[in-house]
């Protein structure tokens, strides 16, 4: 439980600073700026919380899924259609 309440803390950091990923610099990102947003954000979120499914008792894994619909509903309308 304790990993998705830190998941959904990383979540809101990424839905309020999506700027400071379009910003981020690296010589191995070969991404445009308007996509790191989902490869160094959103992405990762989104595989640890699949990992949490695969690991975890059905309990967290339910509580899981629950917080997975919030998360769509709070943050979906950030998405873009190609990510």
């Amino acid at each position: 439980m304790e990993a998705i309440r830190l998941i959904r803390h990383c979540a809101k950091y990424v839905s309020d600073r999506p700027q400071a990923f379009k910003e981020y610099t690296s010589d191995d990102m070969n991404v445009a700026p308007e996509d790191r947003v989902w490869v160094r954000g959103w992405f990762p979120i989104l595989f640890e919380l699949s990992c949490i499914i695969n690991r975890c008792k059905l309990d967290v894994r339910t509580r899981q899924r629950a917080t997975g619909t919030v998360w769509y509903k709070l943050f979906g309308e950030r998405c873009h259609p190609e990510w």
